[in-house]
């Protein structure tokens, strides 16, 4: 999926390559081959993770950074 979302290989997803990533995922996830032929399939957008997992991976995220990071010189 990063080979065809980012075809250039700048290691980064530009606003172009993240809506191919997304249509890509999106894919995938209705069992449809992943592939630039498909790119254009009338599906449903991309199913993300429940609101409730989300913040609780967020916050995981945030106390990690914050113990690991002096805030007093940011």
């Amino acid at each position: 999926m990063w080979d065809l979302s980012d075809p250039a290989g700048k290691g980064y997803l530009d606003k172009g390559g993240f809506f191919v990533a997304l249509k890509l995922v999106s894919l995938a996830q209705t069992g449809k081959e992943v592939n630039m032929v498909n790119i254009t399939a009338d599906i449903p957008p991309p199913k993300m993770v429940s609101s409730k997992i989300f913040k609780k991976f967020l916050n995981s995220i945030v106390l990690k950074w914050s113990s690991a990071v002096d805030l007093s010189t940011v």
